[in-house]
């Protein structure tokens, strides 16, 4: 995530665990004003966004009736 009102471009990345490295995917990193917004067209919901070390963190999360990997429930 990045400071509010700032945008970052669109970079390649990929996870490493162990040694061994998973494909490569596109990744986005949004302005921390743009999060709630994602967050809640995802079915999510913003839980707190907070700065530490210069870096912002956000913790999201599901609704309590959201079943394992599917939308929210009427």
């Amino acid at each position: 995530m990045e400071a509010p009102g700032r945008r970052a471009a669109p970079e390649r990345v990929r996870l490493e665990v162990d040694g061994s490295a998973g494909p490569w995917f596109h990744l986005r990193r949004v302005a921390a004003c743009e999060l709630a917004g994602l967050a809640r067209r995802a079915g999510l919901g913003l839980v707190h966004a907070w700065v530490a070390g210069g870096r912002w963190f956000a913790r999201l999360d599901a609704p309590p009736n959201r079943p394992p990997g599917g939308r929210a429930g009427p």
